[in-house]
């Protein structure tokens, strides 16, 4: 009998609409897509204050965060299921504000995985369509001891 490969988890996770992980439950994030290399998540941001900051404008660090849970996501798709990884730089290019209900929607896409460094990004997305974010991160792969 052949082990789910952390693919395969992923878009079952995706089609079912399950949470991946405590913190996507605490986010509301939730799978949209997944093949390797490249995960689609989306968080609804509508009638609620909890994700905005004083302004009233969607907070930056929700932006980030769905963004490094993407790329995350999108970099674990590719690697061995006995092999993980750690984000060692997170840059973050704000583009737009959002100050009004809808959703927003994360595309994060491995850019190269080599043997010690992988490069992944995310665009976020408003409910329109506009780019809001773009998200560049580059992570430390870990091999099993």
């Amino acid at each position: 009998m052949n082990a789910m490969t952390r693919l395969d988890r992923f878009n079952a996770l995706a089609r079912t609409g399950a949470p991946d992980s405590p913190f996507s439950t605490m986010l509301g994030i939730r799978l949209e897509s997944v093949e390797p290399g490249k995960v689609s998540a989306v968080l609804d941001v509508k009638g609620t204050q909890k994700h905005n900051n004083p302004l009233g404008f969607l907070h930056g660090g929700v932006i980030a965060s769905l963004s490094d849970h993407v790329m995350g996501l999108a970099l674990l798709s590719t690697l061995p299921d006995d092999e993980a990884f750690t984000t060692i730089e997170l840059k973050v290019n704000y583009l737009r504000g959002v100050k009004k209900d809808g959703t927003i929607r994360a595309v994060g896409k491995v850019l190269k995985a080599g043997r010690t460094i992988a490069v992944v990004e995310s665009d976020v997305f408003d409910d329109t369509g506009e780019l809001i974010g773009r998200v560049v991160s580059t992570c430390l792969r870990v091999r099993p001891a």
